[in-house]
């Protein structure tokens, strides 16, 4: 919250703010959690809300109904809900003289594709006392220019709204990060804050989430590809591949490196390795993962069997490939047609002989379904999950 809107720092001025001839003020501070958690539970079993302006999108679900009070956070969308209490002080005796209980629930999101993101902040009052009939709160959005490189507000639509028990305000923000140069990074922040207003008031309360979640806006991806925006701070960015799908050799060759011990696997599905993969862009590097791992069959490589090509784990696209990861011999299976003993631990990588085509498009989906919606830029970890 503005540090001048704390009630702790209100509270030390109210000398110098009466002297000012304001008898009222407001402040705020951090709110109860049992209040916002009773308040939560009941509106979950009412049934999702509904957006009163037509321009906003649909909360989440998992966003109107967290009760974890910290940043929920996908690779594009981000909500966090915060309780608050809004005091109101009479400015000569210190005595709280009216109280709102309120939760802030903020959700952003951004675009893979564009360098314009939204902000979106919902207000609702859960109790209150005291002198704030009347009270109307509206939204004020703004960069944070010591903490952005080139962030700025496009359109703002939080008008003041009057709010009562069990009522609440909204609006939304957008904002860009508009011409990033070519192989450029930018880090971004922006806030946008709920202002509370009473005619009974001689000073407006500001509050607003520390706007400690980071936007990574970029022109960095590989190949004629848009600038985008994303979450850094969500590293569990994954691509799936099935058994049962449409790459099943892949996905049983990749199962294999992984079950061996290479790195890659997701979290908590019982696979040694928990480790991730990080992209590697870089062409060459990739071109001496590939032939490492599987050199070309007339460059005294392996064989390759009719309508099948060589696939190596972990990928060339990583720093964890054949010739940029940890040294380490050559491990197959039994059906991979590869004459190499099946090795285990995390050093070394994994060769199979698989069907062209599923080696060809299993590939191309790693880009399409990973590497270009979630934004994975080089260094950048993800995971690859089978099943």
């Amino acid at each position: 919250m503005k540090q001048s809107d704390d009630c702790g720092t209100v509270r030390r001025n109210l000398a110098t703010l009466a002297g000012q001839g304001r008898s009222l003020v407001a402040c705020t501070a951090p709110g109860s959690v049992e209040r916002a958690r009773l308040h939560l539970s009941k509106r979950k079993a009412a049934g999702p809300s509904v957006n009163t302006a037509s321009d906003l999108e649909p909360f989440p679900e998992w966003c109107e109904v967290s009760t974890e009070w910290r940043w929920l956070i996908t690779r594009t969308q981000a909500c966090v809900i915060v309780p608050y209490s809004l005091g109101v002080l009479e400015t000569s005796t210190g005595e709280m003289v009216g109280q709102i209980d309120f939760v802030h629930i903020a959700y952003h999101y951004s675009f893979a594709d564009g360098t314009t993101w939204g902000q979106q902040l919902r207000v609702e009052m859960i109790d209150g006392w005291g002198l704030i009939q009347g009270t109307t709160v509206e939204g004020y959005a703004a960069c944070l220019p010591s903490q952005s490189e080139a962030c700025g507000v496009a359109a703002e639509e939080f008008p003041p709204q009057p709010i009562t028990k069990g009522g609440a305000a909204e609006g939304y923000a957008f904002y860009d990060s508009p011409n990033i140069p070519a192989g450029a990074r930018r880090t971004e922040r922006s806030v946008l804050a709920s202002q509370w207003r009473n005619p009974l008031w001689a000073h407006t309360s500001m509050t607003y989430i520390d706007p400690t979640l980071v936007l990574r806006c970029d022109n960095d991806l590989p190949g004629n590809t848009p600038p985008g925006c994303v979450f850094p701070a969500y590293t569990w960015s994954v691509i799936r591949y099935s058994p049962s799908g449409p790459y099943p050799e892949l996905a049983l060759h990749i199962l294999e490196a992984q079950f061996s011990g290479l790195p890659g696997a997701y979290p908590d599905t019982g696979l040694p390795n928990e480790m991730p993969l990080t992209r590697l862009t870089n062409d060459t590097l990739q071109v001496l993962n590939r032939n490492t791992a599987c050199p070309p069959a007339n460059e005294g490589g392996y064989p390759r069997p009719p309508g099948k090509s060589c696939d190596e784990y972990p990928f060339a696209s990583t720093d964890q490939g054949a010739f940029t990861g940890s040294t380490g011999p050559a491990r197959s299976y039994s059906w991979c047609e590869i004459a190499e003993p099946p090795g285990q631990g995390p050093d070394g990588y994994s060769v199979c002989m698989i069907n062209d085509w599923q080696n060809s498009q299993g590939g191309n989906t790693l880009n399409t379904q990973l590497f270009l919606p979630f934004r994975i830029l080089d260094k950048d970890p993800f995971y690859v999950y089978i099943g």
